[in-house]
């Protein structure tokens, strides 16, 4: 969460001249109720499962960039799904970052909604703790706030010559 998932996945969707998709947002579609509502109505063991229908729907879709919620690769076996079938990246901006970004709309993240202020950078720093196993399977790490667009792109590009479709 806060990590730029979006804005970086737009840039490099646009880069490569590729379809641009947020995970979230096409369930929300798909349900046609926000993240936060499948939340509070029926519950985060449904919306992870559905999460993991429609990551799993894009399958055969030749090339795209998605962003997926900070949570996504830790269920449902998701982020060893996503390495096998793309090239993964994680966004580990510092943790000052995430603060700074999530503070003021935290109302809208169901996992951070009901947290206090003083507690968000605990709780922040606790979720990446848990999800570091599943963070850390990525192709690729960027740990900086600003991430250097063009770099990325240049080591995507090497990555993206040796990911063979043999793979899928």
């Amino acid at each position: 969460m806060g990590a730029g998932k979006t804005f970086l996945g737009h840039s490099l969707a646009d880069a490569f001249e590729v379809p641009f998709y947020d995970l979230d947002q096409l369930i929300e579609q798909q349900e046609k109720l926000s993240v936060s509502t499948i939340f509070y109505q029926y519950g985060e063991d449904y919306f992870r499962e559905t999460e993991a229908r429609v990551l799993r729907s894009m399958k055969n879709i030749p090339a795209f960039v998605m962003a997926c919620g900070g949570g996504a690769p830790c269920y449902h076996d998701n982020a060893a799904w996503m390495k096998q079938h793309g090239i993964t990246v994680w966004l580990n901006p510092p943790i000052s970052t995430l603060i700074k970004r999530l503070q003021p709309e935290k109302k809208h993240r169901p996992l951070l909604a009901q947290v206090p202020d003083e507690k968000l950078e605990a709780t922040i720093r606790e979720m990446l703790q848990q999800r570091l196993a599943f963070y850390s399977q990525a192709h690729i790490t960027v740990s900086e706030e600003n991430v250097d667009i063009t770099s990325l792109l240049l080591h995507l590009q090497a990555l993206a010559q040796a990911f063979t479709p043999s793979r899928f």
